[in-house]
């Protein structure tokens, strides 16, 4: 969470000149929310190992996701890939019609 609002302090203050409030106020939740999910992933991850070498029982996704080495990187990457391609399409048809810069 600590890095998010510094992430978000440095650009406001760099190009805040370009940034309306609404902007301004998205930057700061957003970078939060980002830093905050991922550190709450962190977590779950090191919860799973932990509990996979203690030979406690794990649920089948958490263990997929987080406690299956190199096969979680690999769920990881297809879940992106799943997610990420429609996306990028998505964002490319709506700023298509607008020249770059």
């Amino acid at each position: 969470m600590g890095l998010g609002l510094v992430v978000a302090m440095f650009t406001v203050w760099k190009f805040g000149q370009a940034y309306s409030v609404f902007e301004t106020a998205a930057t700061f939740v957003l970078s939060t929310a980002i830093t905050t999910v991922l550190g709450l992933l962190l977590v779950r991850a090191d919860t799973v190992r932990h509990r996979v070498h203690a030979g406690q029982p794990v649920g089948v996704l958490s263990r997929l996701f987080f406690g299956a080495g190199i096969r979680s990187l690999f769920a990881w990457l297809i879940v992106l890939l799943i997610v990420g391609f429609p996306l990028a399409i998505w964002l490319g048809t709506m700023t298509s019609s607008m020249p770059a810069g």
